[in-house]
């Protein structure tokens, strides 16, 4: 659990903590939790506090009979106590990235800068050694306990980064400073005031206040879902208002126990804002609000990724077009830097229209753990036949090391199947077995079987054959063995049950309806057993015979499998037609018989009749989105062709009546004669000249230019039929000044979108470009200027810039290399981070451990140091004029006195505060520089101000 503030805490006295409210004690406890009682450096003034924080294991003395309650504390140290004081959750946290924190301290300190309760002294340094200053631990003390609040107190020496934290910590009763008017904020504090600091706060009231802990808005197609979690309150206001801050929802939300909420509302597209308050009675909190934007209803890509090791799952917003979602060639599936062969794959539209499967054909794995891949999905039409817009998906991992899972079992006729969550094979043989042949099954006890592994529209699952015992109403048990997935996991053993109804009821036809011309569904009341039913078909006393192998099928549209989809065949006995001279309709006599269940109940033989109505009229173009132009070969032998498709199947009657036009309305000459292969549904109108990307053919037939299998002719119609490339941008990335890269798209043949200029489509050696960073174009649309800001580079060094496939011309071109990868180069990047005083600590005199004859300064890197007057020192408020400052192993040693001389020395008693003076501060004022600086160049930061209280 994530650390919360002490107002939000429900706060548990200890056995320590009740002996500082309760009246009275044993003596008996008092000695088993007086723990101050056993140091001899623990005035009465700081015992309570010290008790708490070692009764309570929050820290321990320096020694047995010593808690150092006069000396300093570290700031590893104090973090540390304030950490166990809040029993923060100290697990599974990111990596704070401070290089200085010794290993007993890393979960604490990960865990508060997580909680944004701590900073460091710089990205890299924790200053875990430094001592901590009264300031420091009022800022952390008022962000751990979420204080806040003001008093009359006024101190001369809290600077405005502190005021704040100051105020809280008066307000809250935890410290009165250290005189009327100095708060001592430079002032390294003491380990017995911090314990009675960190003590106070501990017993701080709790006050309920309600707030909003976290709120997110997820916006969808008309549609968002607003969710989050509050505090201290049953119920949440929802405000919602549109573009012209006109209100379109208020509404109170309730919450659950544990603070959470969501509510979705159905807006149309537009742009929104919203508000959230928590309430509790008559407290309201405080606010917290964003923005949102609807979208409006359009097939989309929703997602496409790797299902598991044999398929890809890719999911559309709306159901889709059946023909096109099922080709092969409008998706691109590039495995580890290899394309998948469309010949090789298969894509499956399954029952909601939604979700297509891919995989290969012949059943193989298509994923392996580690494998790096992009799905592409282009060309795809929704159900009414509007255009799915492209997707293309970033580079996804795929990595699979769980087992399988089983989810049930049936009995499905005479077989038992158990399903799994993925496709499941054999496992291994073990120790030179020979491995099974499938998937083991057991029913009640029985004989193991090897089952049969299926993978079929979207469900896994393998099946055996059953007894009749297995048949027998009532519970059955099931176990299986050694199922391993396409990533070698194994599910070793694994149970599950099925339960078989006693049967009493014999199947039935439920309906006979017409399908088409020539076909008729019959749908039954439930599953009948293989090789079930029989069908006789009769027009008068003519029979149409029916061939169970080709002209019954399963409708696969219907998911229950209760529907017999029959086709009839042309002519019947005798040569009749379906449909005589002038008839347009044909009414059938049905005779369904051979109705058996999977327990062998016999239902009664069905006689029904079925009108199939003669098809009258002519093809139509299906859509102008599902025609096509293509091109075959290269160079002088390429060749290009119209392809019309119509709602059904197609004959050319009169070649002469089909037409095509130019964008200008132009006649073309240069097509060849229109053909129609025999069963297909597509006018195929070849080209003499190779079309070029971006034409749009106009194409025109007359009426009985074409006719369907019945006859029927076209009425004139008019389509068009566009052919579009898709080609990649290439660009070039290059050096332009320091930390600035220019990125030339002069390849495109159009300006770049507004894309080339968006921040997150670029990333720095795998990572997003540093806040601040700014993209924009430079001189035209098709060169970009990226800049990263300062303090981003810590480290002269390189860096690969890569360039996003997001990034898009106003043709809608990506920008890749010709094999489709995105576009990266090594950059030059130069340290711009400036180094920050950290630290420092006197040198001894020779023989005087009172008198320090110089100062040793560190920085957060090395740099070098030769003016004084980049400095300035004060002891006791009063400035002093060290004698020279030079560099000595990556540290400034700023000298007192000259060599042999006491004149100059610094008493360590007293604490010397070193300030980095801007240089309009410094000595001269106007025209000074900073002489301090890295190895890069860049100078010292100024305004830093550091104590020097402790002896090298």
């Amino acid at each position: 659990m994530a650390y919360q503030p002490k107002s939000y805490r429900k706060f548990v006295a200890t056995a320590a903590t009740a002996t500082l409210v309760a009246t009275a004690v044993t003596p008996a406890f008092a000695a088993e939790t007086g723990a101050a009682a056993s140091f001899t450096d623990v005035p009465p003034r700081y015992k309570e506090a010290v008790d708490y924080l070692v009764d309570n294991k929050i820290t321990l003395g320096i020694s047995e009979d010593k808690f150092g309650t006069t000396q300093s504390i570290k700031r590893v140290d104090a973090a540390v106590m304030i950490a166990k004081a809040l029993e923060i959750d100290i697990a599974d946290r990111p990596d704070s990235g401070f290089t200085d924190v010794p290993t007993r301290a890393v979960a604490y300190i990960d865990a508060l800068k997580a909680e944004g309760i701590i900073n460091g002294k710089s990205e890299t340094a924790f200053g875990s050694e430094q001592s901590i200053t009264r300031g420091e631990i009022a800022l952390i003390i008022a962000n751990a306990y979420d204080l806040d609040g003001t008093s009359d107190k006024q101190f001369s020496d809290v600077s405005s980064r502190y005021a704040d934290a100051v105020q809280a910590l008066v307000a809250a009763g935890i410290t009165e400073g250290k005189t009327e008017t100095t708060f001592g904020t430079t002032d390294a504090i003491t380990r017995g005031e911090f314990a009675i600091f960190l003590h106070r706060a501990e017993l701080l009231p709790i006050e309920k206040v309600p707030t909003v802990t976290s709120v997110s808005a997820v916006a969808g197609q008309e549609a968002v879902t607003i969710s989050g979690k509050v505090a201290n309150a049953s119920t949440a206001s929802l405000v919602i208002v549109d573009s012209n801050n006109q209100e379109v929802y208020d509404q109170d939300v309730t919450v659950s126990a544990d603070g959470s909420f969501s509510r979705t509302v159905n807006l149309p597209a537009g742009n929104y804002a919203y508000e959230v308050h928590a309430i509790e009675g008559e407290k309201v909190s405080a606010v917290k609000a964003g923005n949102f934007s609807v979208a409006a209803v359009n097939s989309a890509v929703v997602s496409a990724s790797a299902a598991n090791a044999k398929e890809v799952k890719v999911v559309y917003s709306t159901q889709v077009d059946k023909t096109t979602a099922e080709n092969e060639a409008n998706y691109t599936v590039n495995v580890s830097g290899t394309a998948l062969t469309t010949a090789n794959i298969e894509a499956d539209l399954q029952a909601d229209g939604k979700t297509v499967l891919i995989s290969n054909k012949n059943g193989s794995d298509i994923f392996t753990n580690g494998n790096y891949y992009t799905v592409e999905v282009k060309d795809v039409l929704s159900k009414d036949l509007s255009k799915v817009a492209n997707y293309k998906t970033g580079t996804l991992n795929y990595f699979d090391n769980t087992i399988p899972t089983v989810l049930s079992s049936e009995l499905d006729g005479n077989k038992v199947r158990v399903y799994f969550n993925e496709p499941v094979s054999p496992a291994p043989a073990t120790s030179g077995a020979t491995p099974a042949a499938g998937v083991q099954v057991k029913i009640d006890g029985g004989a193991i079987q090897t089952g049969t592994s299926v993978n079929q529209d979207g469900k896994y699952y393998v099946e055996v054959p059953t007894t009749s015992d297995d048949r027998k109403a009532g519970v059955h048990n099931v176990t299986v063995y050694n199922a391993q997935d396409g990533d070698g996991n194994i599910l070793a053993v694994s149970a599950t049950q099925y339960t078989v109804l006693a049967d009493t009821v014999a199947p039935s036809v439920v309906s006979v309806t017409p399908e088409s011309s020539n076909t008729f569904d019959v749908k039954v009341s439930e599953k009948l057993a293989t090789g079930s039913p029989t069908f006789e078909v009769k027009k008068g006393g003519v029979i149409f015979p029916i061939n169970p192998a080709t002209d019954v099928v399963v409708d696969p549209d219907d998911p229950t499998g209760l529907t017999y989809e029959v086709t009839v065949p042309a002519t019947g006995t005798g040569g009749y037609n379906l449909y005589g001279t002038n008839e347009n309709t044909a009414t059938l006599s049905v005779k369904v018989t051979n109705i058996k269940d999977n327990s062998n109940l016999t239902g009664a033989e069905f006689n029904g009749t079925v009108t199939l109505t003669k098809d009258a009229t002519g093809p139509k173009v299906l859509s102008a989105n599902t025609n096509t132009v293509t091109v075959t070969g290269t160079g002088a032998s390429a060749t290009g062709t119209i392809n019309v498709k119509f709602d059904e199947n197609i004959r050319v009657l009169a070649p002469s009546k089909v037409k095509v036009y130019n964008k200008d309305g132009v006649l073309l000459t240069t097509v060849g004669t229109a053909t129609a292969a025999t069963g297909t549904d597509t006018l195929s109108i070849p080209l003499t000249v190779v079309p070029t990307a971006g034409t749009t053919y106009t194409v025109q037939l007359e009426a009985g230019a074409v006719e369907d299998l019945s006859g029927n002719d076209n009425v004139a119609l008019s389509t068009t039929a566009a052919y579009s490339v898709s080609s990649n941008i290439l660009a070039t990335i290059s050096n332009s000044g320091v930390n600035q890269f220019l990125v030339d798209y002069s390849a495109s043949t159009t300006d770049m979108t507004t894309s080339a200029t968006t921040v997150a489509n670029y990333t720095l050696d795998g990572k997003p470009l540093p806040t601040g960073a700014t993209v924009e174009f430079v001189g035209n649309k098709k060169t970009v200027l990226v800049t990263l800001p300062s303090e981003s580079v810590t480290k002269t060094t390189q860096g690969s810039l890569q360039i996003s496939k997001n990034v898009v011309n106003t043709a809608g071109q990506s920008v890749a290399n010709a094999n489709d990868t995105a576009v990266t180069n090594l950059v030059a990047l130069t340290d711009n981070v400036k180094p920050v005083l950290t630290s420092g600590q006197y040198v001894n005199a020779a023989g005087n451990d009172d008198l320090a004859e110089s100062a040793e300064l560190t920085f957060s890197e090395n740099v070098s140091a030769t003016d004084l007057n980049d400095f300035e020192f004060t002891v006791n408020g009063a400035k002093i004029t060290p004698n020279s400052i030079s560099v000595v192993g990556g540290k400034a040693v700023v000298q007192f006195a000259p060599s042999n001389s006491t004149a100059g020395q610094v008493n360590v008693a007293q604490a010397l505060v070193v300030k980095v003076l801007p240089t309009n501060e410094q000595t001269g004022g106007t025209g000074q520089v900073m002489d301090t600086k890295d190895a890069a160049g860049n100078t010292l930061t100024a305004g830093t101000t550091i104590t020097v209280n402790t002896v090298k």
